[in-house]
């Protein structure tokens, strides 16, 4: 009859690895179990062309379970075997072939996913040489493919899971994160030009979303809260908070007011807002102080009489108005309404209030 399991367990001898092994030597082909085993010196054409490995072998082989199956080594695979070997493997892949759309944006998606900690001798956090590595890296992708909003956005996203630790925020605030992050807000979330400068009315982009309906794309979204997510680390830290919230807030504004049907980029947006005004009272007055030279359309309606008619001709508070027209959008009566950007957006009105500044939590 047929043995029993047992029995078949004690006749296999060897492992799947060791009978992959066995088959190499047997044959031509070259097999795989795992993407870790792939040789990572393969390499790829462009993404703009069909994948093809340049080497001896055009193909690898892999079982699914018995079954063995021809694959074709592309980018993704590649990023797949460096992300299982560790990060360094992966900041070598990036930057091997930095010209690969596919290559840098799958490998800033995998660098999203490690946490890069280190703790010295008496356990306190340090900033690794692989988190130095990444950043730079990070910023350097930033400035090649500032133009393509999908690869930027993604390297965004590395730098926010690298900003999760105070130790790399300091190793960030060295460097110029900042300029890279006006620059795209420039480019992809201010409609009026020629732009003059991102502390400019918002009044413009109010209006052309009230004359023309249009969708974001998705990676333009998901570079607009990486920006709102990695501001909002950043200001966490009480002795760089005010030079985080003097640059910061307007391209949150910004982005805010370019993406006001994506309730995601508001909530974050609130969150990054609220921690530039927590204990900040330089960065509430600049976001609640009003600006001269402009009518009353997005005011509150205050009709009182003013003697010296200086009040007639001041610009309302723009961060108030966004709020405002956030909670006009995302109420409890509307359609789209939105419990958790409701109360981020209650929460952060209260800071902009008189003395809100001195509120006792942070995100």
């Amino acid at each position: 009859g047929t043995p029993g399991k047992h029995i078949l367990r004690e006749q296999r001898v060897k492992t799947v690895r060791e009978f992959i092994l066995d088959i190499n030597e047997k044959n031509d082909k070259i097999y795989f179990h795992r993407p870790r085993d792939i040789d990572l010196n393969f390499n790829v054409q462009s993404s703009r062309q069909k994948s093809k490995i340049k080497n001896d072998t055009s193909n690898l082989y892999t079982f699914d379970g018995l079954v063995c199956k021809e694959i074709k080594v592309d980018q993704y695979l590649l990023v797949r075997a460096a992300y299982e070997r560790g990060p360094s493997h992966l900041m070598d892949i990036i930057e091997s072939d930095p010209k690969d759309l596919c290559m840098v944006y799958f490998g800033c998606k995998a660098l999203a996913k490690f946490k890069f900690e280190k703790r010295d001798e008496e356990g306190d956090c340090v900033a690794s040489p692989e988190a130095k590595r990444c950043c730079q890296l990070c910023l350097n992708i930033i400035d090649n493919w500032s133009h393509k909003h999908i690869v930027a956005g993604a390297a965004f996203g590395a730098m926010v899971e690298l900003s999760t630790s105070y130790s790399n925020r300091l190793l960030i605030y060295q460097t110029l994160w900042m300029e890279k992050i006006t620059y795209c807000v420039k480019n992809y979330f201010i409609m009026k030009e020629p732009v003059k400068s991102i502390q400019s009315s918002i009044r413009d982009t109010f209006e052309i979303q009230q004359q023309y309906q249009r969708k974001l794309p998705m990676h333009q979204s998901e570079m607009g809260i990486n920006i709102c997510r990695l501001i909002s680390n950043m200001a966490h830290d009480e002795k760089n908070r005010l030079r985080v919230a003097v640059k910061g807030m307007g391209s949150i504004s910004w982005i805010m007011a370019y993406c006001m049907e994506n309730p995601t980029i508001q909530l974050y947006g609130c969150f990054a807002l609220y921690n530039c005004l927590f204990r900040n009272e330089m960065a509430h007055y600049q976001a609640t102080r009003k600006r001269k030279g402009a009518d009353s359309n997005y005011g509150d309606g205050n009709d009182d009489d003013n003697s010296n008619g200086d009040a007639a001709n001041e610009e309302p508070m723009e961060m108030i108005v966004l709020i405002q027209k956030i909670l006009h959008r995302y109420d409890g009566q509307s359609d789209e309404y939105d419990e958790d950007l409701v109360s981020a957006a209650n929460k952060l009105l209260k800071a902009l209030e008189p003395n809100g500044w001195r509120s006792m939590m942070v995100h």
